[in-house]
């Protein structure tokens, strides 16, 4: 996916001017910034829902503009950052809607196909749950419902806004999981946007830093989350340490930094 000179505001404001990069297949990336930065903006770009006011954004030389729907749905996943659902079905019967693109009519799923949303229902841990009610789910049972669906989609990118913001701890582990077993299994590239750091550093190869619309850092994630960075465009002072097992995280001392952060 490369994006290039893409501008886009809301009325008269501009949000993104000119601003360019690739996302790196078969990668796990992560998009952090300060609240009002432009990620989740960026994101809806990505997944088609806004159109820039120029500048393109290309998967396989093509610009997803020219895509129809049908189209976009192979190449592009998307799961936003809070999802239910009401309807009485079971998580198999749900998990099954991700092969829509590929039914022009009724969706009556072939054994390749049944095996496919096996595969992404044990992908996410769904096994004991696959004949339970969609509307018997947890929050963060529901969430990763729904990421299943995004993998028997079997798209070659998915997008992620911030999914793990009404998850409990456990929850989070067991999604980040689900997607790193898929991308190693599958190639399949995941384009996140985070608020946490330090799930930035344990689950993301590749790292876009936003602020104020701009992409101020980009690169592998462990060079470009630095302290510095975390205490300039977040406000945060704080000290990246090493676990015993080698994992690096960020421990949080107080708030600093000399860019103004927009926290509201």
């Amino acid at each position: 996916m490369k994006i290039n000179q893409l501008c886009f505001g809301y009325t008269n404001q501009l949000l993104f001017d000119n601003l360019s990069f690739d996302v790196p297949k078969g990668k796990l990336t992560a998009v952090i910034g300060a609240n009002g930065s432009g990620k989740s903006s960026l994101l809806n770009l990505l997944a088609n829902r806004e159109q820039p006011r120029s500048g393109t954004i290309k998967i396989a030389n093509q610009e997803i503009k020219n895509l129809s729907k049908r189209q976009f749905s192979k190449l592009v996943g998307f799961l936003p950052q809070q999802n239910f659902f009401s309807e009485s079905i079971t998580v198999r019967e749900f998990v099954r809607y991700g092969r829509l693109p590929y039914h022009r009519y009724q969706l009556r799923l072939s054994t390749i196909e049944e095996e496919i949303v096996t595969e992404a229902i044990e992908d996410c841990g769904l096994q004991a749950l696959q004949n339970t009610m969609m509307n018997r789910l947890s929050g963060g049972e529901m969430q990763r419902a729904f990421l299943a669906m995004s993998f028997a989609q079997e798209t070659e990118y998915l997008l992620l806004d911030e999914p793990t913001t009404y998850l409990d701890t456990v929850h989070q582990i067991k999604l980040f999981e689900s997607l790193m077993k898929r991308n190693q299994k599958k190639g399949l590239t995941i384009l996140m946007v985070l608020h946490d750091f330090n799930h930035a550093l344990v689950y993301s190869d590749y790292l876009l830093v936003m602020h104020k619309g701009d992409l101020v850092a980009n690169g592998l994630t462990d060079q470009i989350l630095t302290e510095k960075l975390l205490k300039d465009y977040f406000g945060v002072d704080g000290e990246l340490l090493t676990s015993k097992s080698g994992q690096s995280f960020f421990a949080a001392t107080g708030i600093g930094g000399k860019h103004e952060a927009n926290y509201t």
